[in-house]
């Protein structure tokens, strides 16, 4: 399996246009047919309420979330960190960042169309600024938030659908015979790698930052 995660995706602080966010949560997408019956109508309808103008929408969506978050693919749990760092939870705001960015590349490794990794990149540059700036002002904090990030991504299985992330790669637009994911047999090294690889990236950065 390639590596595609770098060192410089914990530290990337480059704030990325709403268009792009947009189109991570977009629904009216053209693609081809075989894609037809992966559906972000109801993940899409939970963002919307974490964006409301009403702020008990939001915080009946949050606990909603909060409840069942393994139902949730990792944009929901993205901007679920956002809304928790706009009413001063941050620590907890963190740990749903680093949980989705973990599952999303959990998701990009097991898609076929590799190009499908470019909405992971969208979804940390427009949500990670925030989050990276409370996270490096304390390392040792940063670390147990890291951790539990981790933790809770091994032992939790996924109850999304993981094909969001095929929608957003070349293959759902041009004509491509590939199965749009890898086997589900191989699901389990994958995800133990991703991991594996998201915790070396991690201590190689904290090892740079004390030294």
């Amino acid at each position: 399996m390639q590596k595609i995660w770098l060192l410089s995706s914990f530290v990337l602080m480059i704030i990325s246009s709403s268009n792009q966010v947009n189109q991570i949560h977009a629904q009216g997408i053209e693609r081809q047919a075989k894609y037809s019956h992966i559906s972000l109508e109801e993940q899409n309808s939970t963002i919307d309420k974490l964006n409301s103008d009403d702020k008990v929408v939001q915080s009946e969506t949050a606990k909603l979330i909060l409840e069942r978050p393994n139902l949730y693919i990792p944009p929901v749990l993205y901007d679920l960190s956002n809304y928790l760092y706009s009413i001063d939870r941050k620590r907890e705001a963190a740990i749903w960042f680093y949980t989705a960015q973990l599952r999303a590349r959990y998701d990009a490794n097991r898609c076929n169309d590799q190009t499908a990794a470019q909405a992971v990149a969208v979804l940390n540059q427009h949500y990670g600024p925030q989050i990276n700036k409370y996270g490096f002002a304390d390392i040792t904090n940063l670390e147990f938030i890291v951790y539990e990030a981790i933790d809770y991504v091994s032992e939790n299985l996924e109850e999304y659908d993981h094909q969001w992330i095929n929608l957003h790669g070349m293959g759902a637009f041009v004509n491509e015979d590939q199965e749009l994911s890898k086997p589900e047999s191989e699901w389990e090294l994958i995800k133990s790698k991703t991991v594996a690889d998201y915790l070396e990236g991690f201590k190689e950065a904290m090892n740079s930052m004390k030294n």
